[in-house]
């Protein structure tokens, strides 16, 4: 365990935090009618984002639903919700483009990944989500995603698959604005701690590291002499050797976080 450091994905907030784009949020939900309760899936649509249990599970959710991506299952799944009788509360908007994103997350209330198999890896979507103030409801896949999203205090997670239980988790976080406020402050002092600690020392070891991959490329074009590879083991060496020491700072800090891995990796820096 000693030989492995997880360095997390950074994402700049600003964006997603600009009061412009709380406006053109406020603009969106309008222009969809402004309903009262909205929960919003972003992502292609393909089997394991399980977007399929989603609509089942809106189908016991008062509450109306934005689907944002694109995927060979959209003619499937809009067929599904005619099935379920919901279409009057589903929305298809296609893809959108990234200047938009911000806008869109902020027209929602409840954010929601249900991807139901480990092809989900992370779900960056979810910290865009955060980064909005909106709560997120995933599930407790064994990937990241649940590392992103801790149950109980930056959102809610439930097992892949059930309908019913996603249906309970929207209906809970749609009813009780209380609780997503709170894991809204629980993401901002996650995401400010893990900012100050990363903001100038990953940017540093990125640079090197960017450096690095640039020489192994053109090293791995050519044939690699005796001095090349040496070379080479230095530079791995010396890189292994950063990333011990910013874990035996990150340890030191008493403010920071024990886990590197958790949902608080907005970097604006980085």
């Amino acid at each position: 365990a000693g030989k492995c450091h997880v360095v997390p994905y950074g994402m700049n907030t600003a964006p997603y935090t600009h009061p412009s784009a709380v406006e053109a949020g406020r603009q969106r939900r309008a222009s969809w009618g402004n309903p009262d309760r909205m929960v919003l899936f972003l992502g292609r649509l393909v089997y394991y984002k399980g977007v399929p249990v989603l609509l089942d599970a809106m189908a016991r959710t008062d509450a109306t639903l934005v689907i944002a991506g694109e995927g060979r299952d959209r003619e499937a799944l809009q067929d599904q919700v005619a099935r379920l009788g919901i279409a009057d509360r589903v929305r298809f908007i296609g893809d959108v483009p990234e200047a938009d994103l911000p806008s869109v997350y902020h027209a929602c209330d409840v954010f929601v990944l249900p991807s139901t198999a480990a092809a989900e890896g992370f779900g960056l979507v979810q910290l865009e989500a955060m980064a909005c103030g909106k709560p997120v409801v995933s599930t407790t896949l064994p990937t990241g995603v649940a590392i992103v999203n801790r149950d109980g205090e930056t959102g809610l997670t439930v097992p892949p698959g059930d309908a019913g239980a996603l249906a309970s988790a929207m209906t809970r976080l749609l009813d009780d604005r209380a609780d997503a406020e709170r894991f809204e402050a629980a993401f901002r002092v996650l995401a400010a701690r893990r900012e100050d600690y990363y903001g100038s020392e990953l940017t540093q070891i990125w640079e090197h590291n960017r450096a690095l991959s640039s020489e192994v490329t053109v090293w791995l074009l050519n044939d690699l002499t005796a001095t090349q590879r040496r070379r080479m083991d230095e530079r791995l060496s010396d890189l292994v050797l950063e990333l011990r020491e910013l874990a035996s700072k990150e340890r030191s800090r008493g403010g920071a976080p024990a886990d590197p891995e958790g949902p608080a990796c907005a970097v604006q820096s980085c």
